[in-house]
């Protein structure tokens, strides 16, 4: 599954946490949430000590984005919860790979939009690589 997405962007630089002034990002979470918004999800912004979380849908379990500064200056983080398969209830497991899925198509989409960033990198479950072209 391919969870977290890695990209460049000096556009959406600024917006410091109030809890952790070392990370940045409120301004790619604030247009991770407008751009999921349009689309129909949930969204809000949540800020957290390790960046922000974008709530996208609650059904069939809870689905969110986190977002923060990543390494150097301009480079950022994006992250699908829930980052495992599976998640279990009760006596029962739920397969999350399709709605992480398709909730990670519109994500590599706005990031790898030409006006925003560049050097998209797929991470899956942060140890394999693939660079997007």
């Amino acid at each position: 599954m391919r969870t977290h997405l890695e990209f460049r962007s000096a556009k959406l630089a600024g917006g410091a946490n109030s809890i952790n002034p070392e990370i940045l990002g409120a301004n790619l979470a604030a247009f991770l949430d407008r751009h999921f918004r349009s689309a129909g999800y949930d969204g809000g912004v949540v800020e957290e000590d390790w960046g922000w979380m974008v709530p996208l849908s609650s059904e069939p379990f809870k689905t969110w984005l986190g977002c923060a500064s990543y390494e150097d200056d301009g480079e950022w983080l994006v992250f699908i919860e829930p980052s495992k398969p599976y998640v279990r209830r009760l006596f029962s497991k739920t397969d999350t790979r399709p709605v992480v899925e398709k909730n990670s198509k519109p994500a590599r989409k706005v990031c790898q939009g030409r006006r925003w960033g560049y050097g998209l990198a797929l991470v899956v479950r942060r140890r394999i690589r693939k660079k997007v072209t």
